[in-house]
């Protein structure tokens, strides 16, 4: 029997990640997916593998990209103390 395939949101809280991101490593083509019409899915072996792995080199990659991306945005430069 088939395991019931993922959708974006199963597989961000899945791997532990925001839904932004998932959206991001799929954009970037990091994270194993497939599409049904315009839905996306994931099925849970492949996910399972590749997270066994560590990810494939583009998943590394696009996932530092994003790090990279939010710390960016939430660090802000300490005020100066007089």
């Amino acid at each position: 029997m088939l395991e019931k395939q993922l959708n974006i949101k199963q597989f961000a809280e899945r791997i532990g990640i925001p839904l932004d991101t998932a959206y991001k490593l799929v954009q970037d083509g990091a994270a194993p997916n497939y599409k049904v019409g315009r839905h996306i899915r994931f099925d849970p072996s492949a996910v399972a593998a590749w997270i066994a792995n560590g990810g494939t080199k583009s998943f590394k990659s696009g996932l530092y990209d994003v790090l990279d991306d939010v710390l960016a945005k939430s660090v802000t430069e300490p005020e100066a103390q007089s």
